[in-house]
């Protein structure tokens, strides 16, 4: 058997010998004839518990989670900033509420109707300061957009 001249012979703990390159060993892997002996030979097992305090908890956010997150509906759509509150009756299956929905029912004082939408005035998503915010049927805020050429694929003759 003829051998490339960068590979090397090495012994695996079961005492197989095989062949693999310098790189793999220096790198740390390499160090296993198989995928079978490397798991019978190191410590974490696939499905093992290492300990219940670095465990993540069903519930729990991970620790660099700010209470919001940045969501975008479609291509060349706005960007919406969405805040978690699972307690609200309209948040998603994660818990999350668009922000915008939030400042208005807070100003209105009750929960938007499954008709109503909320415009943004200036047209700039992330601005949700409740003088850039009007609620709108969502008959009229479909037309709107039409006759500004946003949504394509509403458009029909006007």
């Amino acid at each position: 058997m003829v051998y490339n001249v960068a590979m090397i012979k090495c012994i695996c703990e079961c005492g197989v010998e095989y062949i693999t390159y310098p790189s793999r060993i220096i790198a740390g892997r390499g160090k296993y004839c198989s995928r079978r002996c490397s798991d019978k030979y190191t410590l974490i097992k696939k499905g093992q518990r290492l300990s219940a305090r670095t465990e993540f908890v069903k519930g729990q956010m991970p620790h660099n989670y700010k209470g919001y997150k940045f969501t975008q509906a479609r291509p060349q759509s706005g960007i919406y900033k969405q805040i978690y509150k699972p307690e609200h009756p309209f948040a998603t299956k994660s818990g999350h509420v668009r922000e915008h929905r939030l400042v208005m029912e807070e100003q209105l004082g009750r929960y938007l109707r499954s008709d109503e939408v909320i415009a943004h005035i200036n047209m700039d998503t992330l601005d949700n300061r409740p003088e850039n915010l009007r609620v709108m049927l969502k008959v009229d805020h479909d037309k709107m957009n039409t006759k500004l050429n946003v949504h394509r694929r509403w458009q029909k003759g006007v």
